[in-house]
């Protein structure tokens, strides 16, 4: 230890650049003896203080929670130094936890913001609002004033504090807030791009407060700021735009008019109803809806994905505004589908997602070929999202039914491992759908009888998802009737591989407990399965109930999991008499005595006969 004893302990000689590297690694050595630290922290306090030695400090706080505090104290002190010093040190103490009860009196406040140092006096400006107790009157007052600093980055950091200052909501005078939002409303005009930047944050936050001042005017300065905001879409700094497109987000009122007017490049004049636009008169509406008029398209249709993400995301928000501008979006969102950018194609499915949720989103014959296509993107997040959004929307006819299953099936063909996410879809396309699927379950019926029957090849992954698809529709009782019982014997069977798509309503042991008690047929006579025109489609006299034939496995191992699942489940009672018993029993015998005969058949290659018989 005593080699480690450096010669600062003389503060007379000033702290090389060796000396300050060779004391920060020691700080920052948790090895470091606790008295070479506090020697560090007397020599540190003692000397004068630089730059260097306020890192230092904020290093031995950061590392020796034991000295936190002295180092803490320190680092307060010099707040008293020069402005550009006094700052730093300020900085130094924000980036630890800072004292709550800080208080930083008025003048030294002004003070500090009105110091020579440009990079002190945008710190200030930045964080004031955030880091001390100052008052609001001030603050603003001070910030307001330094919109007009002839530096663009201090201009640029008051209009930062003034956004931070709305966050806390403090000001219910109009004239004031009113002031503000004009003040941002002429550095739309500014040179720099981090001023205009800025500008847009304050006419988005403020111009919000202003709408919510009076109630009488919140239509008339939502549809103001709304347009405000539209015409910075087309401003030349990428990061604006996005910012714009931001602030549109944020929207609570838009009239009908604008909304359809940002979706449209062409003017469409004043001789449309203007519901909320009551208080201005034609030429303001017409010079407002000059700055909106196609403002979301310019965006969807920008160079830069970063653009396009952002107003895809603002639709997400003022779609749900309106129904009608909900159908238009709707058209260039999915022309969104194809854009290159997946980031770009996530946001837009994201909306529509956000839209089915709502109620707005509305497809249509026109759209499917486009969204339905997304499930057979490159993309495993984008291929999730269309699924998610088949989840719950509501298909409008049997057409844009069958064509998300055949597109569905489509997508379980080349992507093997979206196997249980397509399996729920399905789920739930069959549950939101019942009277669709009574539609398509004459022609499953059957080609799910001939796979299982060995007559075609069988894809056990498509008829997974056609078993689903019908199973799903009668699960709580209706429709049941449609449903041939031998379509749930024969689930039964896949019931390892399906039990995933229903996992959001019942468990395995449920789903097998359902399947086993709806596979019984009916004791009564058996209903037909009718279109809604009356034309007979299926009936389930013949082939509802398990035969004893070549393919006998299925039926035995129906009885031997309904054996199994009997005593362990209580939501579904099923009873069974002593003759069900012999009968399983003689199907299972009859099952393992062809093992050895199937087995000599895998030895020499008859793998598909083998699985012919099993199945």
């Amino acid at each position: 230890d005593d080699t480690l004893q450096p010669q600062w302990n003389h503060t007379e000689q000033p702290l090389t650049l060796h000396t300050l590297s060779s004391i920060r690694s020691l700080l920052i050595n948790p090895s470091t003896p606790k008295r070479i630290v506090s020697s560090i922290l007397k020599t540190l306090t003692q000397s004068n203080l630089t730059h260097h030695t306020l890192n230092l400090l904020s290093d031995l706080a950061t590392h020796h929670s034991s000295l936190s505090q002295l180092a803490l104290d320190s680092l307060l002190r010099a707040t008293d130094s020069p402005t550009r010093l006094a700052v730093d040190s300020l900085a130094s103490v924000s980036e630890l936890s800072f004292p709550q009860e800080f208080e930083l009196d008025d003048d030294r406040f002004v003070s500090m913001c009105f110091g020579p140092s440009i990079p002190g006096r945008v710190w200030m400006l930045r964080n004031a609002g955030y880091m001390f107790r100052i008052r609001p009157a001030l603050l603003f007052t001070v910030l307001l004033g330094f919109t007009k600093d002839p530096y663009p980055y201090v201009r640029a950091a008051s209009l930062e504090g003034l956004v931070g200052l709305s966050e806390r909501g403090e000001f219910h005078d109009v004239s004031m807030v009113k002031g503000c939002y004009l003040r941002a409303l002429e550095l739309f005009d500014d040179m720099e791009d981090c001023v205009r930047l800025s500008a847009v944050r304050v006419v988005a936050s403020w111009g919000l407060m202003l709408s919510a001042s009076s109630a009488d005017m919140k239509a008339y300065w939502c549809n103001e700021v709304f347009a405000k905001l539209c015409s910075m879409a087309r401003d030349m700094s990428v990061k604006v735009r996005v910012e714009a497109f931001n602030g549109l987000a944020k929207m609570e009122i838009v009239s009908k008019d604008f909304l359809l007017q940002s979706l449209s490049k062409r003017v469409l004049g004043n001789g449309k109803q203007r519901e909320t636009m009551d208080q201005i008169t034609s030429e303001q509406f017409t010079m407002l809806a000059t700055s909106v008029a196609g403002a979301l398209m310019h965006g969807l249709e920008d160079e830069f994905f970063e653009v396009r993400k952002s107003a895809c995301q603002s639709l997400h928000r003022l779609t749900i505004l309106n129904v009608e501008f909900a159908r238009e979006a709707l058209d260039l969102l999915m022309d969104m589908l194809n854009d290159d950018s997946v980031v770009v194609r996530l946001q837009a499915l994201e909306t529509m997602h956000h839209m089915a949720i709502n109620g707005c989103l509305k497809l249509q014959e026109k759209h499917l070929h486009m969204f339905l296509g997304a499930l057979l993107d490159n993309s495993r997040e984008v291929r999730c999202a269309v699924r998610k959004i088949l989840k719950i929307v509501k298909l409008g006819d049997l057409a844009m039914f069958k064509s998300s299953i055949d597109r569905l099936l489509e997508n379980l063909d080349s992507y093997l491992q979206d196997e249980a996410d397509v399996f729920s879809a399905f789920s739930h396309l069959g549950r939101n759908h019942k009277k669709f699927v009574g539609y398509i379950v004459k022609e499953t019926f059957e080609e799910v009888e001939a796979a299982f029957e060995g007559n075609v090849e069988f894809k056990s992954a498509r008829i997974a998802a056609l078993l689903i698809i019908c199973i799903s529709a009668p699960l709580f009782n209706e429709y049941l009737g449609i449903i041939p019982p031998v379509l749930f014997s024969y689930a039964v069977t896949l019931l390892g591989r399906i039990y995933h798509a229903f996992s959001d309503i019942m468990d395995k042991d449920t789903l097998l407990a359902y399947l086993c008690e709806k596979s019984r047929p009916p004791s009564d006579s058996v209903p037909d399965i009718n279109h809604g025109d009356g034309e007979q489609q299926l009936s389930l006299i013949e082939g509802d109930t398990p035969k004893c034939a070549s393919n006998g496995v299925v039926d035995s191992k129906i009885g031997s999991q309904i054996m199994k699942e009997q005593k362990e489940l209580t939501s579904y009672q099923v009873e069974h008499h002593q003759s069900e018993y012999s009968e399983v029993t003689v199907y299972i015998n009859y099952i393992l005595a062809k093992f050895p005969d199937m087995w000599q058949m895998i030895e020499t290659g008859f793998t598909n006969e083998v699985l012919r018989s099993l199945r």
